[in-house]
């Protein structure tokens, strides 16, 4: 037997939750938002790290006089990414075999 409704409920559109940012935001938003992440999921001098990067890279536009935010806007999406995504593969090459225990914790040993 078929469930009509739960086929229907499945084909219907979602809206989107509030994790998703608007369409609209602005970049002063996206960096914003994505700072109180960096912030939760490190500290705030990883925040701040990305932020600096962002800021120099919107100076470098102005003072070059190039399309105002796309240098900054790509900065502020692939930078937090590659932030985000760098501290997860370093975590798991903690657990690889270069790590070794020694008396008073684990201390990383150079595997060349």
């Amino acid at each position: 037997a078929h469930d009509l409704a739960a086929v229907e409920e499945a084909a219907r559109p979602h809206q989107w939750s509030s994790d998703f940012p608007p369409a609209t935001e602005t970049l002063d938003e996206l960096v914003a938002r994505r700072m109180v992440f960096l912030s939760a999921y490190q500290n705030a001098a990883y925040a701040q790290r990305y932020e600096a990067l962002v800021e120099r890279s919107a100076a470098r536009e102005r003072e070059l006089g190039i399309d105002q935010g796309a240098l900054a806007s790509a900065v502020a999406r692939y930078y937090f990414k590659l932030l985000a995504y760098k501290d997860e593969y370093e975590g798991r090459d903690c657990r690889a075999p270069h790590w070794s225990a020694l008396p008073g914790g684990w201390r990383w040993r150079s595997s060349g």
